[in-house]
């Protein structure tokens, strides 16, 4: 019994560390390409991902809107 209970609390614990190592990762990754790389976030991130962030917008159309 003692043994289950401790490679469960240790296999919660790596799992924790996994998934905070991953996500430093990837905020430094995308850290550097919109401020190291002088490009906007816009250009990399997927349609759906800035639907999602509510961050596109829409072209400019040359059909006036009345």
């Amino acid at each position: 019994m003692y043994y289950q209970s401790k490679s469960i609390r240790s296999a919660r614990a790596i799992r924790s560390k996994a998934l905070l190592f991953t996500l430093l990762f990837h905020i430094a990754l995308i850290g550097y390409f919109t401020y190291g790389a002088n490009l906007p976030l816009t250009e990399l991130l997927p349609e759906a991902v800035l639907d999602f962030l509510g961050m596109n917008t829409p072209e400019a159309s040359d059909v006036p809107i009345p």
